[in-house]
């Protein structure tokens, strides 16, 4: 078995990662043997920390392109059609399931309606609390949609969009008032009372 150590000889001393700069850690020699990862701008978008973790791994899918999609199921022959199967008006496509469908469209326009904030193209006027708390919705969002889109799958009937957009609403509700501690600035107190999320620092 050939060990690390044996591997990168040259630069390991004394058990010890070494080089003419100084000394390495575990974890840094750990970091230099994996593959280098670009930088994407939806990074932050996906893993923020109050965003549900099994939301974010299926927002994480989502900007990679790797859902089982009807269109990609139609292609690998392991679908009889590729048309999207909640509104069966366009091709089920990542694009076209969580940005063009005319359910999911229904959906982001009523959650951007109670935030009273668009989910994408923040505005340079958002403060950093609300695009934090957009990207909280629009993950809460496109698990949702993608999980009703597997439940109609299944059991071939649609929850109506007006009731989904509650569920969300609740859950990001929830979500909101768990991370919320430290809300001191006076607009976006303002702002939370106004889409019904009352923060303790702010009473």
């Amino acid at each position: 078995m050939c060990r690390v150590k044996d591997r990168l000889a040259g630069g390991y001393q004394g058990n010890c990662w070494s080089a003419s700069t100084g000394e390495y850690s575990i974890s840094a020699g750990y970091h230099w043997l994996q593959a280098p990862h670009p930088h994407v701008l939806w990074y932050h978008d996906v893993w923020d920390s109050w965003v549900i973790p099994k939301q974010a791994f299926i927002g994480w899918l989502i900007h990679r392109n790797a859902l089982n999609t009807r269109s990609k199921l139609c292609k690998l022959g392991l679908s009889t059609t590729a048309s999207c199967v909640l509104c069966e008006t366009g091709e089920e496509t990542h694009d076209h399931l969580f940005w063009d469908c005319v359910y999911s469209s229904k959906i982001i326009a009523g959650l951007e309606l109670l935030l009273q904030l668009k989910l994408t193209g923040h505005s340079t006027s958002y403060s950093k609390l609300q695009k934090r708390v957009c990207r909280v919705v629009k993950m809460a969002a496109w698990y949702a949609i993608w999980m009703e889109r597997n439940s109609a799958s299944l059991e071939f009937a649609i929850c109506r969009p007006e009731k989904l957009t509650q569920r969300i609403q609740h859950q990001v509700h929830g979500r909101l008032v768990e991370k919320l501690s430290n809300c001191t600035i006076p607009s976006d107190c303002s702002w939370l009372s106004k889409i019904n999320i009352i923060c303790s620092f702010c009473t």
